[in-house]
C-alpha cells in the first residue's frame, strides 16, 4: 500500500494567519548554531509547512515515505555510545497495515538496563558541568537539524509508523519537537539567575 499525502481544506485559513511558510534550501542544509546568547535568546514557534503538490516539502516528505516504506528500519538499544542488539527482539508495523513491518527493535535484559542507568548517571556528571551556553547550544543544534535536514524523516516515519496525516505529523512530531528544544532553551535562560541564586 502507497502511502498518499492528501491536501488539507484549512490550508489558506493557516497560510492567512501566517502559520505555514516553505523551508528554504538553506535552511534544510543549515549547518551549525552560532554563539548562543541566552539574555537575549528568544524563542519563536516553528512555523508549519504547507505541503503543497509541486511543493519542495512535500517531494522531500514522498521521497522519504517511498525509502522508509520500502525498508525494515533496525533500531538498536543504544546505552551512551554503544549499540546493543538482544536476542529477545519485535517489529513495528504500520498501524493501516500489520503485514508490513517498518521496524525492528530489541528488548532489554535487567543488565542492559541497569547499565544504562550507571552510564546515564555518569554522563549527568558531565552534563551538569557544562556552561548553559554550551548545553544550548546543543539543543539548538538538534533543533535546527529537526527543522531542516531530517524534518522530511520525522514526518514520514511519524506518519508510517503512527498512521498520522502529513498535516498532523508536521505539528506533532516536526514543529512540536522543535519548540520543545527552543523553548527549554529559553525558559532555563530566564531560570538560570533564580537558580543561581538560591546557590549562594
Amino acid at each position: 500500500m502507497e502511502v498518499q499525502i492528501c491536501d488539507f481544506d484549512g490550508r489558506d485559513v493557516r497560510r492567512g494567519m501566517g502559520l505555514l511558510r516553505t523551508l528554504s534550501k538553506e535552511e534544510e542544509e543549515s549547518n551549525g548554531v552560532a554563539a548562543v546568547d541566552l539574555a537575549t535568546f528568544q524563542a519563536v514557534n516553528e512555523p508549519l509547512l504547507e505541503f503543497q503538490s509541486g511543493s519542495e516539502e512535500r517531494k522531500r516528505v514522498q521521497s522519504a515515505l517511498k525509502r522508509l516504506s520500502s525498508q525494515i528500519v533496525d533500531v538498536p538499544i543504544v546505552v551512551g555510545d554503544k549499540e546493543l542488539r538482544t536476542k529477545e527482539f519485535g517489529f513495528q508495523v504500520q498501524p493501516f497495515d500489520h503485514k508490513v513491518k517498518i521496524a525492528k527493535f530489541y528488548n532489554a535484559s535487567p543488565d542492559v538496563v541497569q547499565n544504562a542507568i550507571d552510564v546515564s548517571l555518569a554522563a549527568r556528571v558531565k552534563w551538569e558541568k557544562l556552561p548553559l551556553a554550551e548545553r544550548a547550544k546543543i539543543f539548538l543544534r538538534a533543533a535546527d537539524l529537526m527543522a531542516g535536514k531530517y524534518r522530511a524523516d520525522l514526518i514520514a516515519s511519524t506518519m508510517l509508523g503512527q498512521g498520522k496525516t502529513v498535516y498532523q505529523a508536521e505539528i506533532d512530531a516536526a514543529a512540536e519537537l522543535v519548540d520543545f528544544l527552543r523553548f527549554n532553551v529559553q525558559f532555563a535562560a530566564v531560570r538560570l539567575p533564580f537558580l543561581l541564586f538560591q546557590l549562594v
